[in-house]
């Protein structure tokens, strides 16, 4: 795909830039920012990155490469703090694909693990649709 690569060097330019930013500030490692988290702004700015690029191509119809930014967050960041956001675009995906099995299998495992999730009225909503 060649947006793929396009968008991994949009992603290391990001990770760069920030990374830079920290040295100018003085807070590099061993800085305040290190000890209160900065690798972890940076990697939740490309998780960001990742699901602008999948709401993006939904927007657009592009489904395929929505799954794929969805994919390559999931890998990247298996534990990341948008896991409730990048499932439910999920969700959406198997919707526009009329894969209805797996989004409602994908609903009920959203279901079960964010019980009290923000975004729980939405999936109710394409729970609707199907």
């Amino acid at each position: 795909m060649a947006g793929a690569g396009g968008d991994a060097d949009a992603l290391r330019l990001l990770v760069h830039g920030a990374r830079r930013q920290l040295r100018q500030l003085g807070l590099e490692r061993g800085g305040y920012l290190a000890a209160e988290g900065a690798d972890d702004v940076v990697a939740l700015d490309a998780q960001h990155l990742l699901l602008d690029r999948a709401r993006s191509a939904l927007r657009r119809h592009l489904v395929d490469e929505a799954i794929d930014a969805l994919e390559q967050h999931e890998r990247r960041f298996p534990r990341g703090q948008l896991i409730e956001q990048r499932e439910v675009l999920r969700i959406e995906a198997a919707v526009m694909k009329g894969r209805a099995d797996e989004a409602f299998d994908r609903i009920e495992r959203y279901e079960r693990r964010f019980p009290e999730g923000l975004l729980r009225d939405h999936v109710q909503r394409l729970k609707s649709e199907l």
